[in-house]
């Protein structure tokens, strides 16, 4: 046999034991079948867990124009100026710690801290809400329909563009 001859039946044994592997580990994860699909994410924080209050609108709308009631904005500053719950102030999520000096006062004269964000799925009132019971505040209610919800029941709007 000569040399040309050797490497050629090498490469195609080679070329064959790889087919044949490849062959065999597709059967094995066919026969498998498809992994599970993902567990529904458990370290989400839900206002229950968390023992903060959970709202609806109608007493949102009840308590926000009460002189001792604060309605904070969880969302970015952009979704606060496209429109808010009306008396709302923004604090969003992301910046809350750099933003509260400015209204810390008001916070801790407020009977009542109503924190919202877009909906139900929106985590950024819990968040909130969270790092302001850390900071000390105790009269945290959490409004979990947000402005979705508001806006959709007919509630006002504030700083929204007709």
């Amino acid at each position: 046999m000569s040399q040309n001859n050797f490497f050629r039946k090498s490469i195609i044994d080679m070329a064959l034991i790889i087919a044949i592997s490849l062959a065999l580990a597709f059967i094995a994860h066919a026969l498998r079948g498809f992994p599970p699909a993902p567990e529904p994410r458990t370290n989400e924080l839900s206002a229950a867990e968390l023992n903060f209050p959970i709202i609806e609108a109608e007493l949102v709308e009840q308590l926000r124009v009460q002189p001792d009631t604060v309605v904070l904005d969880a969302r970015a500053a952009s979704s606060y100026t496209s429109g808010h719950i009306p008396g709302a102030l923004s604090l969003p999520v992301g910046l809350w710690s750099e933003h509260l000096p400015r209204i810390r006062h008001q916070l801790e004269q407020a009977g009542f801290i109503i924190v919202y964000c877009i909906d139900l799925y929106c985590r950024d009132a819990l968040f909130l809400a969270q790092g302001l019971a850390d900071a000390g505040f105790s009269n945290l209610l959490i409004y979990e329909g947000g402005i979705s919800e508001w806006r959709q029941l007919g509630y006002p709007i504030e700083g929204e563009r007709p």
